[in-house]
């Protein structure tokens, strides 16, 4: 049952995280009250991402990790980052969206990654997560949530377009950075050394 509850959490990450994917494709910059439709999607992204430190506590408390919640928990993370960054650098943002080399390079990074822990753990190494890539989501998910407060309320604020850019920079610089110790430690592997813990 304490399992169960985890992984209920991650299932409703999932759901939270689409029904804001959602939101944010319907958006239209100059239709009517179309920051009420931003807001809803922020509020679903904050709760979207802020559930994912509960989904790790219980995870935790109750010893509750399981393969379906390895899996799936990282996954739900990568979907509401890639999607939200994706939808940014499309035609119905172009006043606080991203450019389309951004969402690249994100999706880029988790591919990646996500190729070498299915290499790594294939042969019975360990390649969870580290800090690196910790700092990288909460520096994406701050830029992500700039970025849709900014459509919606904050435009004609010189200031924020100032921040915004600065945001979106500092995630991109965290995603490249972020993949360093995995390619490092892929490296080591394939040297035929044991990867860091």
């Amino acid at each position: 049952m304490k399992r169960k509850i985890a992984n209920i959490v991650t299932i409703a990450r999932f759901v939270l995280t689409v029904a804001c994917l959602i939101l944010l494709s319907l958006y239209r910059q100059h239709a009517p009250a179309a920051w009420l439709l931003m807001d809803a999607a922020l509020g679903l992204f904050i709760i979207a991402g802020v559930s994912d430190i509960l989904d790790g506590y219980l995870a935790r408390r109750f010893d509750a990790v399981s393969r379906f919640g390895r899996v799936l928990d990282p996954t739900v993370d990568k979907v509401l980052i890639c999607g939200t960054f994706i939808l940014f650098a499309g035609p119905h943002f172009p006043n606080g969206g991203v450019t389309p080399w951004v969402p690249i390079i994100l999706v880029v990074r988790e591919l990646l990654v996500t190729a070498m822990r299915g290499v790594a753990e294939s042969s019975g190494e360990s390649f969870g997560a580290n800090w690196a890539g910790k700092l990288k989501m909460a520096c994406q998910f701050v830029a992500a949530g700039w970025i849709m407060l900014h459509v919606a309320h904050l435009q004609s604020w010189a200031v924020s377009r100032i921040i915004l850019d600065a945001l979106i920079w500092l995630a991109v610089a965290a995603t490249v950075l972020s993949a360093v110790p995995y390619v490092s430690t892929f490296a080591r592997m394939g040297a035929g050394d044991s990867p860091s813990k």
